[in-house]
């Protein structure tokens, strides 16, 4: 093999120190030894974007409803949303339900991530509703109540277990005012022939007022009046698709608008399918300053038991 020149040696020789210094850091480029053979070139510069986390929530009651979809990324695509509310309870997706319990305030932390795993976190604090009553009968708490009829039995965490609880209201001695308002709480809904009910939630002053009862041996949520013991009815919703087990039902009232609703898929939210109950107009109903439980048992198979009573101003 013909040796090479001295004048070529010093071409070659230039020439890779070019490329050297031209395709690696000046640092690099002083360590370099041995032939230039090819060249990798990585993106060290971390030119992906950064997405954006960003957030909007809704109250219906203490439902808190979460919406992460003007979260963007500027140079991709946004591929997981994750949830977190700072007391263990965690979620994904680009929307979310969250149900507020007691007076304690919510610190809800959002992060995305995007295509290329960059990551965005925002964080807002959400308030629950003011002049809340919030009550899980974990332990007896009769003494908050005062009876109407009956008398209010608390026992394994919940209200009106036992067989005991027949046509029984109570209501709750925190006023939570004439303003606008929500009642919600866990029902144990069963099975049961005529008559068979449990009376979640009611409007009061003293020994008048409203309620709105759930019936499971018709599927029925109804809305009547009360004056001491006597009951007159005022209109119904049908509830296609009830099912056995606990589901949450809640009643909302802004101005004489009465709205009831029910979680059928117990998924912390109303957004299902027959889950939205409708509204009725009753202009009286918001003079009440009392919100309340009870139970109208008729001929029934399965205990009615209600359980994390909760309400508060809109």
């Amino acid at each position: 093999m013909k040796t090479p020149s001295t004048t070529q040696a010093l071409h070659t020789a230039a020439l890779t120190g070019l490329l050297s210094l031209a395709l690696l850091s000046p640092a690099t480029a002083a360590d370099f030894t041995g032939s230039l053979k090819g060249v990798t070139i990585t993106d060290a510069q971390a030119t992906n974007k950064a997405p954006v986390a960003t957030f909007t929530y809704t109250k219906n009651g203490d439902i808190i409803t979460l919406d992460a979809g003007d979260s963007s990324d500027p140079d991709g695509s946004i591929t997981n949303y994750k949830w977190d509310f700072g007391n263990g309870t965690i979620a994904e997706g680009v929307t979310t339900n969250y149900t507020l319990l007691g007076a304690a305030t919510l610190k809800v932390t959002l992060t995305v991530v995007d295509n290329n795993n960059g990551v965005a976190i925002n964080q807002q604090t959400i308030t629950p509703a003011t002049k809340g009553i919030a009550d899980d009968f974990s332990t007896d708490t009769s003494a908050n109540y005062t009876v109407l009829k009956g008398s209010l039995n608390i026992s394994g965490g919940t209200a009106g277990g036992g067989t005991n609880w027949s046509d029984n209201y109570a209501y709750h001695k925190t006023s939570t005012g004439s303003q606008d308002h929500f009642v919600q709480g866990k029902l144990q809904i069963g099975t049961g022939s005529t008559d068979a009910g449990s009376l979640l939630l009611f409007r009061c002053n003293g020994t008048t007022g409203y309620f709105v009862n759930v019936n499971s041996a018709s599927n029925r949520i109804l809305l009547a009046s009360f004056s001491g013991t006597t009951v007159t009815g005022i209109g119904q919703k049908d509830i296609p698709g009830l099912t056995p087990g606990y589901h949450v039902v809640k009643v909302t009232v802004s101005g004489s608008t009465i709205h009831a609703y029910i979680d059928l898929d117990d998924n912390g939210g109303f957004s299902g399918a027959n889950e939205d109950l409708g509204t009725w107009t009753d202009s009286t109903y918001r003079a009440g300053n009392y919100v309340g439980i009870g139970s109208r048992r008729g001929t029934i198979n399965t205990d009615w038991r209600i359980d994390n009573l909760s309400a508060g101003v809109l």
